[in-house]
């Protein structure tokens, strides 16, 4: 009569587990474990078991297998009869086993990056040893998706002597204790992978096998002896499986062809069977090189039990060290190599541990897309963590979570947000603090639309002249965390070239700065130009600056272009000397005439020439000398045929007055007064000025260009009049000294000569 397997799978686990001996504890509700093996967990609720020692798990089947060792059969009759004698083949019906299917092949990175960090941080393996291992085809990198949840792995995976991949176990790259509260990481088999088969290496010519209990021990066995390996495969059981040395033993001696001709059962009592029949089985084909603990010495003495020959690698462990599996051994030898005299070893690993911490804790909080998402996180739930908004939907991955959409799917939602969702949405300051670069900008842009509406112009313009060298974003930024922001630098260049300290307490103000990453196409593959080069863009990330308010210590050097006489009057004649002399270089003509139209000055695009107007103020005349030559680098001929209707009378009116404020403020003339009474007719041009966010940008770019241009004439001529005034000086001292020389010999002439002979 044929044996109905699913209702053996329904006797109680409970039952079974207490009829093969094992006794069991209760360790909360409906969970229970083996008192001899307490890793061995078992469900009542479900009724099925995990060992997470040796990562196998499942049925009653499955457990009768694992836990006495013996093929499907025996515990098929086991659990009939309560006896472990072999049956008849036509008893049982034949299982049908679901073909291995490798689903994350889609899914793989095309690089190593994050797990040859791992391995190389965490595991301590050299760079060689894992390009060895990459050759071989059997290691690589992918995203594994569970539910909602995205992470970075290791795969394994199990090949077969005809290339088919039978199986692959998978180790978790980003600690997650929530996740996996016990390992912290992940590990475990694929589903439906060959359970006899395992990741393996071979060096040379295989002539004999050395089996190890992970993958990662048997890369970490060769790293510590890669020198001296031959013809030899390496094998991982993923646990301790005798079935899977027989399999591989079977295939070494028969060039692969047993596993492919027989069955799951003839494979399991290959080994016992060639042991027993022939001679081929000799203590120097076989190494065992598990972990030296406890089970794996009971998993040694059951196959002694079993008379197969052997031999016995296990890594060194000292007295009193319960366990020691060859990365642990590995790492300990690293860190044994860097000890100082008369240091412990252990204390070495202590450093280590410590140090290796510290550089978890920075990984842990780098932030490289500047979303408010550490790399960490964003690598775990499968967003890049070099691009804010991974889907492109117009939200940022941390708003996404924030919200509870899919970070990894456009949300169509996205752009129909009600008003109600968009109050709810970060504030700036909360932006600011989870350093949400597309957030700010959103907001910034938004923002915009109100300069015109009251002093917030003025205020950017101001800015813009105190800071020349930062965008206009970030003089924005910068407006909207401190009114008065005058001059910024970061933490280190204010102790560095300032020799000034940040205040205790001062709160950082953040700032765009762009970052280089490298592009990728659709396929997840990095794109490349014509040369073979990875082609790259530009992002931007939030980094802290300090006002030169929330500092202390050595007085601020006085800058090029402060012109003011003890702050009473601005260098006229100088400030004019330079801005000219910028002229000249754009090979600009200007000249000062009468001008009956009632203008201060014009740009002629024709002539390319600037005319001023006689007779008016100094700071008048420089204001508007600086206005036109706004106009002669933004509105020439070429710029005007470039930009077609686009550059309307009220744009280029607003970007020239607007650059002549930022520049003379720069230089410490006020002329607010007359620029916003100007600036307030051209701006009533709404439609001409639609594009606020282009405006401002430009009127930045340019205003920036000009000083620093204005800047290096005037440091120019601030040297030239420094030698000059030395020049003058030692021409007058020359002078002075012949004179003084001519005065002492006419001083030596007019002495009276005394007469020859003897005074009395």
């Amino acid at each position: 009569m044929a044996v109905n397997i699913d209702e053996l799978k329904q006797l109680s686990m409970i039952d079974v587990a207490e009829s093969l001996g094992m006794e069991l504890k209760r360790q909360s509700g409906h969970t229970y474990y083996w008192t001899e093996h307490d890793s061995l967990k078992i469900l009542a609720n479900t009724n099925r078991f995990h060992w997470f020692s040796r990562d196998v798990g499942g049925d009653v089947i499955q457990l009768v297998q694992s836990v006495k060792d013996v093929s499907f059969k025996e515990a098929v009759r086991f659990l009939q009869e309560g006896t472990f004698s072999q049956v008849e083949n036509e008893m049982i019906e034949p299982v049908k086993q679901e073909p291995f299917s490798y689903v994350l092949q889609p899914y793989e990175h095309p690089d190593f990056e994050l797990g040859r960090n791992y391995l190389k941080e965490e595991r301590g393996l050299t760079d060689d040893t894992i390009n060895t291992f990459l050759a071989g085809g059997n290691l690589a990198e992918a995203t594994r998706k569970k539910g909602d949840y995205f992470e970075p792995i290791i795969v394994f995976k199990y090949r077969g002597l005809d290339g088919k991949i039978q199986g692959a176990s998978l180790q978790g790259i980003v600690e997650n204790k929530v996740q996996y509260p016990k390992r912290g990481r992940l590990k475990q088999i694929m589903n439906h992978s060959d359970g006899l088969a395992g990741f393996s290496f071979d060096v040379g010519t295989p002539k004999r096998l050395v089996f190890f209990e992970a993958p990662i021990d048997l890369m970490s066995y060769y790293e510590l002896k890669k020198d001296t390996l031959q013809d030899v495969r390496l094998v991982s059981m993923d646990g301790l499986k005798k079935g899977v040395i027989s399999r591989y033993t079977a295939d070494l001696l028969t060039d692969g062809k047993f596993s492919q001709a027989n069955s799951y059962t003839s494979i399991l009592k290959a080994l016992d069977s060639l042991n027993k029949t022939t001679k081929l089985i000799t203590d120097d084909l076989i190494t065992i090189a598990v972990d030296n603990d406890k089970e794996a010495l009971k998993f040694i003495e059951k196959l002694k039990e079993d008379n197969i020959p052997f031999q016995i690698d296990l890594a060194p462990k000292s007295d009193g060290v319960k366990k020691m599996d060859w990365n642990e051994y590995l790492q300990k030898e690293k860190a044994g190599e860097k000890k100082m005299p008369g240091e412990k070893t252990s204390e070495v690993i202590q450093k280590k541990q410590e140090k290796l911490q510290e550089e978890r804790n920075l990984e842990r909080t780098r932030d490289s897309d500047g979303d408010g998402l550490t790399d960490e996180l964003e690598k775990s739930i499968g967003t890049n963590p070099y691009n804010s908004d991974t889907d492109g939907d117009g939200l940022t991955d941390s708003q996404e979570v924030a919200m509870g959409t899919n970070p990894l799917k456009p949300n169509p939602l996205s752009k129909e947000l009600t008003t109600d969702q968009l109050t709810q949405l970060p504030t700036l300051s909360e932006l600011i603090q989870a350093k949400d670069t597309k957030g700010l900008s959103k907001i910034m842009k938004e923002g915009i639309k109100d300069y015109f509406n009251s002093d917030q112009y003025k205020n950017y313009l101001e800015a813009i002249s105190k800071l020349p060298s930062y965008s206009a974003n970030n003089v924005m930024l910068l407006l909207s965390q401190n009114s008065e922001v005058s001059m910024v630098a970061s933490f280190k260049k204010w102790q560095s070239d300032f020799e000034r300290s940040v205040k205790k307490g001062q709160k950082a103000l953040w700032i765009f700065a762009p970052y280089e990453f490298k592009l990728r196409d659709n396929n997840g593959q990095y794109k490349v130009n014509e040369n073979g080069e990875i082609e790259k863009g530009i992002g931007f990330k939030l980094v802290p600056v300090f006002d030169v308010s929330q500092t202390q210590g050595k007085e601020i050097p006085q800058a090029v272009y402060e012109l003011t006489d003890e702050g009473k009057i601005f260098d006229y004649e100088t400030l004019y000397r330079a801005l000219k002399s910028v002229s000249d270089d754009n090979k600009v003509a200007m000249h000062f005439q009468e001008i009956d139209s009632g203008a201060r000055g014009f740009y002629n695009r024709e002539t390319n020439e600037i005319a001023i107007k006689r007779g008016m103020t100094k700071a008048q005349t420089i204001k508007t000398i600086i206005h036109e030559m706004a106009h002669s680098e933004l509105h020439n001929n070429k710029i005007v045929a470039e930009a077609g209707e686009k550059l309307t009378r009220s744009t280029k009116e607003l970007q020239a007055e607007s650059v002549a404020f930022v520049v003379s403020n720069h230089y410490g003339i006020d002329t607010s007064e007359y620029s916003f009474a100007y600036l307030a007719n051209w701006a009533k041009d709404k439609e001409s000025l639609t594009d606020l966010e282009a405006q401002l940008s430009i009127v930045q770019k340019e205003a920036s260009q000009l000083i620093k241009k204005v800047d290096l004439k005037l440091e120019k001529i601030k040297t030239l009049n420094l030698t000059k005034d030395k020049t003058k000086e030692s021409v007058f001292h020359e002078k002075l000294n012949r004179f003084k020389e001519k005065q002492s010999i006419q001083e030596k002439n007019k002495e009276p000569k005394k007469a020859k002979g003897i005074s009395i």
